[in-house]
């Protein structure tokens, strides 16, 4: 498969012009951006940042009780959180399913090893809330009834992985998800494309245009909308219906923009004071260690590290948001390897940290993910 990119010419920051801007703190024109990559949780994929409801990440959670002890008309008990997570594993399992059955003719296979999604559970992958994150959310939305809940959109979530960054492959992809909704086994209400500028975007207008069409030929008329991302993400998300009433969440990204997103995902996580999985319990200490707590101005919603002066955070958010564009320039050489080329992340800049280096967080997450599949 001929696969067009463009070579490493960041449009963004080039390397040159990037490391000489946070050389010197006499160039600060950082703002702080924040970065939230969405405009909502999307399992533990991502989301918005909202009011901290756990001071600690690893708050011990009391089977009885719910996070949210400050808020009393906001409380479901714990059990509640895991109840749902256990009532949504069947339809995470069924939407799997289904969509690795519709979208067969464009999964790569020894036959055809040129085809866009990855194989497997590389390809199409996902999970359901835990109770934990549930509970984070539920709380400052006030929901307390499952069925507002079920319908949050994100509890359970999918992301569909393609090994291009190709609009071409991207339109074949949803083609064959224009089929589902022909069919009625996709239930569509709303698409969102995120990207940097328009011509990062990993869908065409005429792509969306098209499937568009397609929903509304099946009486649906989901809202669909480009949108610009300051921090650089790029994926399409799509929120649909499933069979049992419930709300699910499909990410549709390249390879390219997921290995960035693993790693942005733990720096969300702490931006936001979110509790991370158990398993990258070693990534959130290290987090903790090196940059400290975590505040947030109740005013102005700026966010700040105890260890960091100001040029560092906006330093940081810099960083990640050139990662973003770096990533979309090189896509991955290896797809299928479980590990990384070491010069895929851009170098973390002198100013900060050498540990935040993203090549360092992703080497301790493999460490985390092989330590895990042991257990």
């Amino acid at each position: 498969m001929n696969i067009s990119l463009t070579p490493f010419n960041l449009k963004l920051a080039s390397p040159t012009n990037y490391f000489s801007r946070n050389n010197t703190s006499s160039n600060n024109n950082y703002g702080n951006t924040k970065l939230a990559p969405l405009a909502q949780d999307v399992v533990s994929f991502s989301g918005k940042a909202k009011k901290a409801v756990v001071e600690e990440p690893d708050v011990n959670v009391s089977k009885a009780k719910s996070l949210d002890e400050s808020d009393k008309s906001a409380k479901i008990p714990y059990q509640v959180g895991r109840d749902i997570n256990s009532e949504c594993q069947e339809d995470l399992k069924k939407l799997k399913a289904d969509l690795k059955k519709a979208l067969k003719n464009v999964t790569e296979s020894d036959a055809n090893p040129d085809l866009p999604v990855l194989r497997g559970e590389l390809g199409i992958h996902g999970q359901v809330k835990k109770a934990e994150s549930i509970l984070q959310k539920v709380s400052p939305r006030k929901l307390r009834q499952k069925e507002e809940i079920f319908k949050m959109g994100d509890v359970v979530g999918i992301r569909l992985v393609l090994k291009s960054s190709s609009q071409k492959d991207f339109a074949l992809v949803f083609r064959e998800l224009g089929k589902m909704v022909r069919s009625g086994k996709l239930r569509v209400l709303e698409v969102e494309n995120y990207r940097m500028t328009p011509k990062d975007s990993y869908v065409s207008k005429r792509t969306l245009d098209a499937f568009e069409l397609t929903c509304h030929k099946a009486n649906l008329y989901p809202e669909i909308s480009s949108k610009t991302r300051e921090s650089g993400y790029t994926a399409v998300h799509m929120t649909v219906e499933l069979p049992s009433g419930k709300y699910a969440e499909i990410q549709i990204m390249g390879r390219d923009m997921e290995r960035v997103k693993e790693i942005e995902d733990f720096f969300y996580k702490k931006r936001c004071v979110k509790s991370m999985d158990e398993k990258y319990r070693p990534i959130e200490v290290l987090l903790n260690k090196v940059m400290g707590k975590t505040k947030v101005d109740k005013e102005t919603g700026k966010v700040s590290y105890e260890k960091f002066d100001d040029f560092q955070v906006a330093t940081l958010d810099r960083y990640i948001k050139d990662s973003y564009a770096h990533a979309r320039e090189i896509p991955p050489k290896h797809p299928k390897k479980a590990t990384i080329d070491k010069d895929y992340f851009l170098p973390i800049p002198y100013s900060l940290p050498k540990e935040l280096d993203f090549a360092n967080i992703q080497k301790l997450k493999e460490v985390c993910d092989y330590q895990a599949s042991k257990k």
